[in-house]
């Protein structure tokens, strides 16, 4: 073996060097696509984990190839070996290939190395099948696919060993039935019938251990996903000859042949020896069955069938013909019952059924000899059961639940049609229902809004009526056009959503038009008064999520003639007593009350507010001016409206520090004139943000207004609730003349702005404003506290350069991994990536520490 590898070697290096340099062009002609990846050769690729990409279709690369020859040879220095003068990831061609491929299968001695060319390798492959029906061309380039099927037929072909050496060379020759499955991987290929699985058998009524499985008779360990699929079909297996696992299953129609049938096409003249269908068009279709045909009933074997099982209620019938003789072998029946889960107890190992008492062992499932599969048919774990999914369960006859399918459709709509066990439509689409479903359904019709859980199969297995339509939301504006008005709300949910009207709308019980009901000459309008729209909370309902259809407005108690009506209880000013959770001598307040924190100034929209009372910030023993809505029996209000000022939220002082690098203005989304901040932050990243052009000041630090805020400044930011929009800020630095006025030292232990002479580190959080006094080894010095006369004014020199106080200088040590440096050049108003060679004497510096580590520095030049 050793002198056979050395001439392997040798060869290597000569086809590296010749070979491939007249094959580097790259050619995606059509050829490429001219033969495709059998089921069978990508089933075993990727149970054996060769390939590194799956995706059939990609152009397979150097790289695939070099993944795939190590995982079979376990040679980890492949691209050494074969490509030397390539990169990677180009694309690889077809001759390339076969050539790589003869080579581990060992005909590289047999082609020679004198007189060795591409025809030579091509014809080779040839000669061994390895290339039968293949029409490519040698430089075409190859989908991963088309890759996966040449490495499947090489793993299959006998390979070429050394078995001799003399005085005239090394012999070698063809081992029958030694291929590179049996020789690298220890694999022994199998054919037969699956005959027990640890779910099924053909043979008893009992089933195997867990992670075994039966072919021809013989017992393997098996640990593949899905691998119970396979009972009643003839596969061909890959069965490990040191442990006898199997590594690989698969199972096509070359030979098998398999009908599926679903449960409503099947015919009441079915017989124990022929089952009746109906195809696709409708037309009638005969089976025979074997007289020992193997009838499996969810799971298990089920000696005692009639042909009444061979129709179940919801479910399949899947046909077995495994020896291809036109006689049906083996009949699966899989019959589901569909249910709205309520809970599930693993502890128990019991599945409950919503709407009654009903309980559903599921130990079977939970031990593991069981089916669990979503919707899609991959494996999940139980705890993805909740309550109101919908599982689909397979029983076999000793009640023993064989598999759960689950589905998390559920769906809202309203009723359109029915057709009486038959089909329902819901908005514009038709479903199917089950048969208990159809047997349960009443009290519906159409015009009814439904949520409708679906299962697997589409089906509708139930439907609730909708009970909750009508959500709180505050009606802050609407528009009207053409065949409908546009509303906007701020809805309970915390979000400002503009929605579209129905064409024809209800308004508190009444029906008319959208343009009707918000008309401003309209009668008595519950929309409009002497000073214009009212802003106002209401009760609305959504058709299809999306169109509100209805609308109801306040109305006082003794109105109210249903459930639906809003009832405004009390108005005005009323005390918040937070022990007593009471707002009203007689109005309590809990976790179901809503309440809306609206601002006097309305425009503020981006300080509206809906929380839970717990959470909204209610002063106890403050009176806050309120109107209470639909307080029920128990003194409980279910929505609270509280008006009250405008509150800029905080700035918190750990927020990161933004530099401005570019200012403008635009109009936002909602018509608004904005102005529009660039920013960097201390670790590179780019982003923006808008605030409304108004007077927003702060009185520390720089104190600037909103609109004068800079290229070069630096900002901390306080964001609105509802948009993602800037309503506070502190500045830090902003490029002025005043900038002499303003050095500080800020630190986050105590917010101070004078500390002491010898104190200048800090633990926590440290920004300092001031002038670089000088340089010095790995740091700098500034200073930021400029010496003063009595009247408060900064001490010049005769250059007009300021005086400091040489006690506050402060030393600035540069990490060793370095530090973020952006410098601000007053000459173009700009800001420019720098670094600490950049600092000079003079430069205004800002100076960003944490833990007494410099994160950030901003120059001013």
């Amino acid at each position: 073996m050793k002198r056979y590898w050395n001439i392997v070697f040798i060869l290597l290096y000569v086809l590296s060097t010749n070979l491939f340099s007249v094959y580097a062009e790259t050619n995606t002609g059509n050829n490429a696509n001219q033969f495709i990846a059998s089921e069978r050769a990508v089933k075993l690729i990727t149970d054996l984990e060769i390939m590194k990409s799956l995706n059939m279709d990609e152009i397979a690369t150097y790289e695939d190839l070099e993944y795939a020859i190590g995982k079979i040879t376990n040679y980890s220095q492949i691209g050494e070996k074969y490509f030397k003068s390539y990169k990677i990831t180009e694309p690889v061609n077809y001759a390339e290939t076969i050539m790589v491929l003869l080579d581990i299968i060992g005909y590289t001695p047999v082609i020679g190395i004198d007189g060795y060319s591409v025809d030579k390798c091509m014809n080779t492959a040839r000669e061994i099948d390895l290339t039968s029906g293949i029409s490519l061309q040698k430089d075409d380039n190859i989908t991963i696919g088309q890759l996966c099927e040449l490495i499947y037929r090489a793993l299959n072909t006998d390979i070429i060993k050394e078995i001799g050496a003399s005085e005239d060379g090394i012999t070698y020759a063809k081992n029958e039935g030694q291929t590179l499955l049996t020789d690298k991987f220890q694999l022994e290929k199998i054919r037969g019938i699956v005959e027990e699985t640890a779910l099924s058998s053909l043979l008893q009524v009992s089933r195997k251990d867990k992670g075994m499985i039966t072919i021809n008779s013989q017992s393997y360990q098996c640990d593949l996903e899905k691998y119970e699929d396979y009972i009643g079909l003839y596969v061909e297996a890959y069965v490990s000859s040191d442990d006898r696992t199997v590594k690989s299953i698969f199972a096509d129609d070359n030979d098998n042949i398999v009908i599926t049938i679903d449960a409503d096409d099947i015919s009441n003249s079915s017989t124990k020896n022929k089952i009746v269908y109906y195809n696709e068009k409708g037309k009638q279709k005969n089976i025979s069955l074997d007289s020992n045909v193997s009838v499996i009933y969810n799971g298990s074997l089920y000696q005692d069938y009639t042909s009444v099982d061979f129709k179940p209620e919801e479910g399949t019938l899947y046909l077995i013909d495994n020896n291809k003789n036109g006689v049906y072998d083996v009949v699966r029946i899989e019959e589901y019952k569909s249910i709205v889960v309520a809970g599930v107890s693993i502890n128990s190992c019991i599945m409950r059924e919503k709407g009654n008492n009903d309980t559903i062992d599921i130990s079977n499932i939970i031990d593991g000899y069981g089916i669990l599969v979503d919707a899609n048919g991959s494996n999940i774990s139980i705890d993805k059961i909740g309550a109101n999914t919908v599982v689909s369960y397979a029983q076999n006859k000793n009640n023993e639940v064989y598999k759960m399918v689950l589905s998390e459709k559920k769906i809202s709509g309203y009723i359109n049609v029915i057709n009486e066990n038959e089909s329902i439509r819901l908005g514009d689409t038709e479903y199917e229902g089950t048969k208990t479903f159809w047997e349960n359904l009443q009290n519906f019709g159409a015009g009814d809004l439904v949520w409708a859980y679906i299962n697997f199969q589409d089906k509708i297995v139930e439907i609730d009526k909708e009970t909750s339509l009508y959500k709180y939301g505050y009606l802050m504006d609407f528009v009207s056009e053409l065949f409908c008005v546009r509303v906007k709300i701020f809805t309970s949910a915390g979000t400002i959503e503009t929605f579209e009207t129905t064409e024809d709308i209800n308004i508190n019980g009444q029906k008319m038009t959208a343009q009707t009901a918000f008309d401003q000459n309209r009668r008595n309008s519950p929309f409009w008064n002497e000073a214009g729209k009212i802003p106002q909370l209401i009760k609305y309902r959504l058709r299809e999520g999306k169109y509100v259809s209805n609308i109801e407005t306040a109305i006082n108690e003794e109105e109210k003639i249903s459930d639906n009506n809003l009832v405004l209880n009390i108005s005005g000013n009323r005390k918040w007593f937070g022990n007593a959770q009471a707002i009203d001598p007689m109005v309590r307040l809990n976790q179901n009350t809503m309440v809306f924190s609206i601002p006097f100034d309305e425009s503020d929209e981006w300080d509206y507010k809906v929380q839970g009372y717990a959470d909204i910030g209610l002063a106890t023993d403050t009176t806050y001016t309120c109107k209470i809505y639909d307080v029920d029996d128990d003194c409980y209000a279910k929505a609270v409206v509280i008006k009250r000022n405008t509150s800029l939220p905080s700035v918190d002082r750990v927020y990161p520090l933004y530099l401005i690098t570019s200012v403008g203005h635009a109009i936002n989304d909602r018509g608004e004139n904005v102005i529009f901040f660039e920013y960097v932050d201390s670790k590179g990243n780019s982003d923006y943000i808008i605030a409304e052009e108004q007077d927003l000041s702060v009185g520390q630090m720089f104190p600037v207004s909103l609109s004068d805020i800079k290229v070069g400044a630096v900002i901390q930011v306080a964001r609105n609730t509802t948009r993602s929009e800037l309503a506070n800020f502190i500045c830090y630095a902003n490029p002025d003349d005043n900038q002499n006025q303003h050095m500080y030292e800020y630190c986050y232990s105590n917010w101070g702005f004078s500390l002491s002479k010898t104190a200048f580190y800090s633990d926590n959080k440290l920004i300092s404003f001031g002038e670089v006094r000088g340089l010095v080894k790995d740091g700098m010095i500034i200073n930021n506290t400029p010496q003063k006369d009595d009247s408060g004014n900064i001490l010049t020199d005769g250059s007009g350069n300021v005086i400091f106080d040489e006690e506050y200088n402060r030393l600035v040590s540069f990490p060793s991994t370095g530090v973020p440096v952006k410098l601000y050049d007053s000459s173009n108003e700009l800001v420019y990536d720098a670094s600490i060679a950049d600092i000079q004497a003079g430069d205004k510096v800002l100076v960003d520490q944490t833990g007494g580590t410099v994160e950030w520095i901003i120059l001013y030049r």
